[in-house]
């Protein structure tokens, strides 16, 4: 497995790969409690990013997971 992260004063972009030779595991599209890549993909839309997740072109039988959360900004009040 690989992990990368790149932050900027806008956001973080993630980059999560899996191997074929990597341990078994099991690709959830979501469960009723929220996890699963349906629910990182909600969160990460709320947040005012993206998330995609499938079959990693590179790697034959490999699987990419690439997200980009933005940076919260909050906006003083003016009085």
């Amino acid at each position: 497995m690989r992990l990368a992260l790149q932050g900027a004063d806008d956001g973080v972009a993630i980059s999560i790969s899996s191997r074929p030779d990597s341990e078994t595991h099991t690709v959830s599209d979501g469960t009723p409690d929220g996890r699963g890549l349906l629910g990182m993909s909600e969160r990460a839309r709320l947040a005012g990013g993206w998330l995609d997740a499938g079959a990693d072109d590179d790697v034959p039988g490999g699987y990419l997971v690439t997200a980009y959360i933005p940076a919260v900004r909050q906006e003083l009040a003016s009085a």
